[in-house]
């Protein structure tokens, strides 16, 4: 049993040694790395670029039309032909052709100001191309630094179960000198390489549980999943935030919020163009064609044409089964509707950001009391460990006192990695993570 202990221990020790031994991954360099290769934000890069090159003239329909056509037409006929004269005609394989290219424009002069509407629209939408460009900056951003500082809290939990680990270490060895000395009786001793197992356990668990959120880490990063490296020894939390302000912040800045009345101004925009139709519509045409037609038998042999010609249309809708006005009534009420969205999404976000608040602060308040349960949990377990040596406490009394300090160590280490992914949010929610 022995040796298989002094064998786990030695692949625990060469696995910590290996994990401590790559470069060290900054929390702005991952940032930056997440920001240049992130798919997620490359595709919406992409998308803002469509609604950019959607936002032209042309698109909205100012411009005019001009479409230049053409035909090429080749006949070949079995001909038979008698005239009122008694004149016969009888032409086998008789051929015939046809030129007809042109050119026409139209242009829509007014349609309702429907198009003044579509290029207000367009607008908007790449308006929204760039807030859904930026939400996508925002989320993997967050999602980076809370990944980052999973590993931290991580680390500092392989810390303390190696601590732990190496105080089981030294409980076995103690307890095997007082068997010796006829102290301690054999059962001490297998609870200690219990105890000495579980604490290998843990620390192997916890060995394997980082390396996959480094993995989760690569995969934002779009790095090689099974890269490895060392990341920074400490979660640091920003000065406390004034709630206030940061209410304020995220009514002007949050993207959500800013979606949202972006959808309502479309809302506004699509109801409308619903009263386009209702106005009458009026456009130019223009053209020009050139037309040249030869045939081998008929009456008329070479015909050649070259014309322009151009006008006005008009149109006004009188009746079309009321369809304009259940269009007008529909886009009312989905105009209302996205009106209500806005204020629900208003509502959602400053009801998100005053629990956040009030969870930070808690949480700040309850780290500073577990710091001073660290401090006294490690004095008792110092106090602990030396009366143990001397024999003053048992084996069981010994392992409680350090599975106490033990948890105080994890306590806060989730208090503090609690606190970070608050401020993560609390920054997110109010626009600033940007910064």
């Amino acid at each position: 049993m022995q040796r298989n202990i002094n064998i786990s221990l030695i692949f625990l020790i060469m696995s910590i040694k290996a994990y401590s031994a790559n470069d060290t991954l900054t929390l702005s360099d991952a940032i930056q790395l997440g920001l240049e290769n992130n798919y997620s934000i490359k595709i919406e890069a992409n998308n803002n670029k469509i609604s950019s090159n959607n936002n032209t003239l042309g698109n909205a329909g100012f411009y005019p039309i001009i479409n230049a056509q053409g035909s090429l037409i080749n006949n070949i006929n079995n001909t038979q032909q008698i005239y009122s004269n008694g004149t016969i005609v009888d032409r086998k394989n008789a051929t015939s052709y046809t030129v007809n290219p042109g050119i026409s424009l139209n242009w829509v002069l007014f349609d309702g100001f429907k198009m003044f509407i579509e290029k207000r629209k367009f607008e908007t939408l790449e308006q929204m191309g760039n807030l859904n460009y930026k939400m996508t900056v925002e989320n993997t951003i967050s999602n980076i630094i809370v990944t980052y500082n999973s590993i931290i809290q991580q680390k500092k939990n392989i810390s303390n179960l190696q601590n732990a680990l190496n105080i089981s270490k030294q409980r076995l060895i103690i307890s095997e000198m007082k068997a010796k000395l006829g102290s301690l009786s054999e059962l001490g001793i297998l609870e200690a390489n219990v105890d000495l197992n579980q604490d290998s356990a843990a620390l192997l668990k916890q060995l394997a549980s980082i390396k996959n959120t480094k993995a989760t880490l690569n995969k934002l990063l779009n790095r090689n999943l099974e890269i490895d490296f060392e990341v920074e020894n400490n979660i640091f939390l920003l000065t406390k935030f004034n709630y206030q302000q940061l209410l304020q912040n995220t009514l002007e800045q949050n993207s959500s919020v800013l979606l949202s009345e972006q959808n309502e101004l479309i809302s506004g925009l699509e109801y409308k163009l619903t009263h386009a139709p209702l106005f009458p519509k009026i456009s130019i045409f223009s053209g020009y064609t050139y037309n040249i037609t030869e045939n081998q038998v008929g009456f008329m042999l070479y015909n050649k044409g070259i014309g322009f010609n151009y006008g006005i249309n008009f149109s006004y809708p009188l009746f079309n089964g009321t369809n304009n006005l259940r269009n007008i009534k529909n886009s009312a009420i989905k105009k209302e509707n996205a009106s209500f969205e806005s204020r629900l999404v208003k509502t959602d976000v400053e009801s998100m950001i005053y629990e956040l608040y009030n969870n930070y602060e808690i949480t700040i308040d309850l780290i500073n009391f577990a710091y001073k349960t660290v401090e006294l949990s490690v004095k008792t377990s110092q106090i602990a460990f030396e009366k143990f040596k001397l024999g003053e406490i048992n084996d069981i009394d010994f392992r409680l006192t350090q599975l106490k300090q033990l948890e105080a160590e994890q306590q806060l280490i989730i208090m503090q990695y609690e606190a970070k992914q608050y401020e993560t949010e609390l920054m997110r929610l109010s626009g600033n993570i940007l910064r």
